[in-house]
């Protein structure tokens, strides 16, 4: 049990640092995933989760897609400030998870998947 409470202790500092790093570096990135190494995917949303109530519906939403998977979320982070948000899953799927962040994202907005397809269409 204490081994679990440290791995998970030290998936969350590492889920910081990468929330800190994409605040800083990556802020132009608005949500997405991507491989962070020893088969881990790192998700993430660039989107004011401190101060958006949408961005905390967001990571819910997302939350709730992994667990029909069995991916369990390793580590959740924010940023200093509490801009950024990421969380860390063990799983090889990165383009999942970038559709799994945004149909989340649009989902925490209120736009129905019809609306979504028309807006995919006309882009």
């Amino acid at each position: 049990m204490k081994r679990e409470m440290k791995t998970a202790s030290k998936q969350n500092r590492l889920a910081r640092v990468w929330a800190k790093t994409l605040s800083e570096e990556y802020h132009h990135w608005h949500r997405g995933a991507f491989h962070c190494g020893h088969g881990c995917r790192v998700i993430f949303g660039n989107d004011g989760y401190s101060q958006d109530k949408r961005a905390g519906e967001e990571v819910r939403l997302v939350k709730e897609h992994l667990k029909p998977l069995d991916i369990v979320v390793e580590g959740f982070g924010v940023s200093p400030g509490g801009y950024t948000w990421a969380m860390i899953v063990k799983c090889n799927r990165t383009k999942m998870f970038e559709r799994m962040v945004w149909d989340a994202w649009f989902e925490a907005c209120g736009w129905s998947k019809s609306s979504r397809k028309e807006l995919l269409r006309a882009a």
